[in-house]
C-alpha cells in the first residue's frame, strides 16, 4: 500500500520520526481499539489507512534488521 494523500503522509512522517518503539505502540493501540491522540482528527477510514501503512513499513524494517 502506498499513501498518496499528502495529509496522511504527514501523519505517517510524524509518527515514524518518533522511532520504531513509538510506531509499534501506535500500531498496538490502534489494533486494540484505543484512541491515538495524534490521529484524532482523522476519520476511521483514514486511520485504517495509516495503520495498514505503519504495519507495512514496520514489516519491511523488521525484515531488513532481523534477518
Amino acid at each position: 500500500m502506498t499513501i498518496d494523500d499528502p495529509k496522511l503522509s504527514q501523519y505517517l512522517d510524524h509518527l515514524c520520526n518518533q522511532g520504531c518503539t513509538a510506531v509499534r505502540e501506535v500500531i498496538e493501540q490502534m489494533e486494540t481499539g484505543d484512541a491515538v491522540p495524534e490521529l484524532a482528527s482523522l476519520n476511521r477510514f483514514e486511520q485504517e489507512q495509516v495503520l495498514e501503512e505503519l504495519k507495512a513499513i514496520m514489516a519491511v524494517y523488521d525484515s531488513r534488521h532481523y534477518h
